[in-house]
């Protein structure tokens, strides 16, 4: 599913299964582990394996906006602690390759270097990127409901649920724009006559992959 190997190594056993869960039904999921028990790593190691489907757009409660940021940098972005040379991971313009060599480049006997050989499309199916990681400029965290939404050269966009609401009634936000979602604290949207939930809605309705999270997903009341 194309997942680095460090970020695969940092899930714990019932972590695994619930990203395992959510690729065996298609990437569209409701996971509600309790608090504390790391459905964030687990949606976007989820979200990994659909990373050709991207842009990834994650709808979030305002305060968490940059906390999302914070955890998808540190989990695939350019530099991060994981991916260092004791992971046994190489890393060339960005693409991880799994393996037990260290991150420079290696040159062959033609003189060719690997970096070269991303580029040309050269290097064996053995040698296949897991993903490229992700730069900070490539996050877009919306803060008005005048941004666009998905400026040039953006991989993920955050979203607090205010401004998806705002960005849909003025028409900058439109159901199919983006394939795979993630929605955090996902019970804000339980409420099915709200105003949030109808419009959010035919958003995840037209998305291919939608993961789901949510601590308390029953009624307090029945």
């Amino acid at each position: 599913r194309g997942v680095p190997k460090p970020l695969a190594l940092s899930l714990a056993p019932y972590q695994r299964g619930g990203v395992d869960f959510a690729w065996q039904i298609d990437g569209r999921a409701l996971n509600a582990d309790e608090m504390g028990l790391g459905k964030t790593i687990q949606a976007i190691t989820s979200m990994v394996g659909y990373e050709k489907e991207w842009p990834l757009l994650v709808f979030c409660p305002s305060g968490a906006r940059y906390h999302w940021e914070h955890e998808i940098l540190h989990w695939l972005g350019v530099g991060s602690s994981i991916y260092d040379e004791k992971n046994k991971v190489k890393i060339i313009d960005d693409l991880v390759f799994d393996g037990d060599k260290n991150n420079n480049n290696e040159t062959d006997e033609s003189g060719i270097d690997d970096a070269e050989k991303v580029e040309t499309g050269e290097l064996n199916d053995t040698k296949s990127p897991c993903i490229r990681l992700l730069k900070k400029s490539e996050i877009h965290v919306l803060s008005s409901s005048k941004d666009r939404i998905l400026p040039r050269g953006k991989r993920v966009v955050i979203s607090s649920y205010g401004l998806a609401t705002n960005m849909i009634e003025n028409g900058n936000l439109k159901a199919g724009m983006f394939q795979c979602v993630i929605v955090d604290e996902s019970h804000m949207l339980k409420n099915k006559t709200s105003k949030r939930t109808k419009l959010l809605v035919p958003i995840l309705m037209k998305a291919k992959r939608v993961v789901m999270l949510s601590g308390t997903p029953a009624f307090a009341k029945p």
